[in-house]
């Protein structure tokens, strides 16, 4: 999609909770919002509610993806929230190197994969904000079930 020359915030990992709550916030107090994610239909219907949400869609563990979407930009904007991330649950207690993979992949390489695609702007703009939700939490939680206990450990 071609994205509009101006734009007041960009918010990656907007096609679903906090990113798109904060993308619906901020389209309805006026300012243009760039949102971004990788699913598509999703991205559709946010851009439906506000005439102020434009959208992009890339996947962030894709650096190449990344780059080639920060490179549409005409402008970057003042405002970058770094909100893209996931969550998985191990069952058990079973511990699967494959989903810590997935999740750092989104939530700690898919920031820098972002970070990495605007840093040449960033050192050269005057005056711009970036927040950062960078979130690798381990949560154990047990749920009672009819039978047995099962546990879960969310990362």
């Amino acid at each position: 999609m071609s994205v509009k020359p101006e734009a007041d915030i960009l918010i990656t990992g907007a096609s679903s909770g906090i990113g798109l709550q904060l993308a619906l916030d901020y389209a309805n107090q006026g300012l243009q919002v760039i949102a971004c994610g990788q699913n598509q239909e999703r991205l559709a219907a946010l851009s439906a509610q506000s005439n102020n949400i434009q959208t992009l869609a890339f996947n962030v563990t894709d650096l190449a993806a990344t780059q080639a979407a920060f490179d549409s930009l005409a402008v970057i904007p003042k405002l970058i929230i770094l909100n893209a991330g996931t969550c998985e649950y191990i069952d058990n207690g079973h511990v699967d190197t494959a989903l810590f993979k997935r999740v750092f992949d989104v939530n700690v390489f898919g920031l820098l994969h972002c970070v990495e695609a605007m840093q040449h702007v960033l050192v050269t703009k005057v005056s711009w904000s970036l927040l950062v939700q960078l979130q690798v939490t381990f949560l154990c939680r047990e749920q009672k079930l009819t039978v047995h206990r099962k546990r879960h450990l969310a990362i």
